[in-house]
């Protein structure tokens, strides 16, 4: 009869650790999938930013390839945001490592360095010859 109190005390315990690991367990996976919703909308976005500079280089690009006119150092700007939103995608892969990416990861650095080097290139004021070269390579 002495043990049964020892028993009972030993059962209400492990009852109350139970109860206490399974709300810890509860939300800890709550916060983990929070974080997961928040990096899946932060890369969505980025990914979104990375179009919209694509679409605004190719445009800046075409009209500097047909008009004498261009600015210079507009181009020039838009390409580094280009370059710049291409580096977040890529640091982007090692963070959340989104299923379609990865399949890109060796063209999008290529295209990130070509990016940087031709911006830089831009940016010294290679004169009109030099501005038609970068032109061409990209």
């Amino acid at each position: 009869m002495r043990w049964s109190g020892y028993v009972v005390a030993g059962l209400v315990l492990l009852c109350a650790m139970f109860l206490t690991s399974t709300v810890w367990l509860y939300v800890a996976n709550n916060n983990q999938q929070q974080r997961l919703e928040q990096s899946s909308r932060s890369a969505a976005w980025l990914n979104y930013q990375a179009q919209i500079e694509l679409v605004r280089t190719t445009s800046m690009l075409r009209q500097c390839a047909t008009r004498p006119d261009c600015v210079v150092t507009r181009l020039a700007v838009q390409v580094g945001t280009m370059a710049t939103r291409l580096r977040a995608v890529i640091d982007l892969m090692h963070q959340t490592n989104p299923p379609s990416i990865p399949q890109y990861y060796y063209e999008l650095q290529h295209y990130h360095a070509v990016l940087t080097d031709r911006s830089d290139t831009i940016r010294s004021g290679a004169g009109p010859d030099g501005l038609a070269a970068v032109m061409r390579e990209i």
